[in-house]
């Protein structure tokens, strides 16, 4: 078999990081009884890619994010997340991510040497919905690509591998009002497109999107944000989550007068 490209120095090194916490955490979600009153479930998959080759050995990996298409009625419509889907029945969680990744994205996770799953994050149940949804952990090689005319249109509108630095600090995250249930609430975001590489942002000719509006939309918020939170701590690559207690602490930041010198 075909080994993945070793990358960079640094992508290793965050790569081994995630390895080690992958393995030491999240291994209790069978006992959690909230998910077994769930009837569907849905499987989402995180790939991390090493970069190219390059002169430049602190290139990070990268993270490949989808925005979704606008649908009347989809809890999702016009978000960034991970590509994935529902579990069909009859099928394992691990058939499914591979399945939803292959018709969304165009990526085969199942070709030998092409990708490994290295684990998966804790499972977790959006508020309001009858749904576990599960997040599986892919190493990819850098050969690994993503074309325009591969996207599942009336899924995906646009993708985008996008660094890991940029979810890593704190310089990315903005504030952004989700209003829900006639309350307006503060969370965390990051706006994704202006730290992805030239030719590194793909989006469906179909889609009728432009790639400026596909750019502005590009923002990572809510479930997914919070599956990334929790893989970049786990993984030590953040000490802080990204929730709305970092927003807080931001804010004290922000006004704080300037030090003296």
């Amino acid at each position: 078999m075909r080994r993945l490209s070793t990358g960079t120095r640094c992508s290793r090194h965050q790569l081994e990081k995630v390895l080690k916490g992958l393995s030491s955490s999240y291994d209790k979600d069978d006992d959690n009884e909230e998910f077994k009153t769930k009837s569907r479930r849905a499987v989402v998959a995180c790939l991390m890619r090493h970069p190219e080759d390059s002169a430049d050995d602190d290139a990070p990996m990268e993270m490949l994010f989808i925005l979704r298409s606008k649908r009347r009625g989809s809890r999702w419509s016009g978000h960034v997340g991970f590509p994935g889907g529902h579990v069909e029945e009859g099928e394992s969680d691990e058939e499914a991510v591979v399945r939803e990744v292959s018709e969304e994205v165009g990526v085969d996770l199942s070709r030998d040497g092409h990708a490994r799953c290295i684990g998966k994050l804790r499972e977790r149940c959006p508020p309001g919905a009858d749904l576990t949804v599960c997040c599986h952990v892919f190493e990819v090689g850098s050969d690994v690509m993503v074309k325009a005319e591969g996207l599942q249109v009336s899924e995906v509108t646009a993708a985008a591998w996008i660094p890991i630095s940029t979810l890593t600090s704190n310089e990315h995250v903005r504030s952004m009002t989700w209003r829900h249930q006639l309350t307006d609430w503060l969370l965390p975001s990051i706006p994704l497109a202006s730290t992805c590489r030239d030719g590194d942002f793909y989006v469906a000719p179909a889609s009728g999107v432009s790639e400026a509006t596909a750019r502005k939309n590009f923002n990572l918020w809510g479930l997914t944000l919070s599956m990334v939170s929790d893989l970049l701590v786990v993984g030590g690559l953040r000490r802080r989550p990204i929730d709305r207690g970092l927003l807080a602490f931001l804010d004290r930041l922000s006004a704080r007068p300037p030090s003296r010198m």
